[in-house]
């Protein structure tokens, strides 16, 4: 289904509660498509897969529209002898609700101490506050460098 998708993206410091929060193990492979960024994302919760196929195309450094899809297991190893970009990322998501939103901690093996922390919001304008017991590195909302599909290329030093 198609639809917007707004968020801001933090560089952040891991936080110590991840164990208290609910998560999804993920994988997601990015596909050579020169029209749009296009993955397979294989996700992995209390024992069950799910598989999504999707296509991003940026509209700002905080927006994109976004077409994801579930698909089956089949589908999905199919698309993924496609050629592929870079390396397969794999990480973990953990959900943390705070005053009205949802935000999403991606923690990465390649990193000890920083993450990757995003939030969703309505539009750009929108106003959030942070959960006060983050601790933020620094916003990379719109930095190239901190996105999944660039994280497949090149992996950068932690700033910690």
């Amino acid at each position: 289904m198609e639809h917007y998708e707004i968020e801001r993206k933090y560089l952040i410091r891991i936080p110590s509660r991840l164990g208290d929060l609910p998560s999804v193990h993920m994988e997601q492979t990015y596909l050579v498509n020169p029209a749009a960024t296009e993955r397979v994302r294989k996700i992995i919760q209390n024992g069950v897969t799910v598989w999504r196929h999707t296509f991003k195309k940026r509209v700002s450094g905080m927006t994109c529209i976004e077409d994801e899809r579930e698909i089956p297991e089949t589908a999905a190893l199919a698309l993924l002898q496609r050629p592929r970009v870079g390396r397969t990322v794999v990480k973990d998501r953990y959900f943390y609700d705070y005053e009205g939103h949802t935000f999403e901690i991606d923690v990465y093996p390649f990193w000890r101490r920083q993450c990757v922390m995003e939030v969703e919001m309505k539009e750009e304008s929108e106003p959030v506050r942070l959960p006060p017991d983050v601790t933020v590195i620094r916003e990379v909302t719109g930095q190239r460098r901190y996105k999944n599909a660039a994280l497949a290329r090149e992996i950068p030093e932690e700033d910690l």
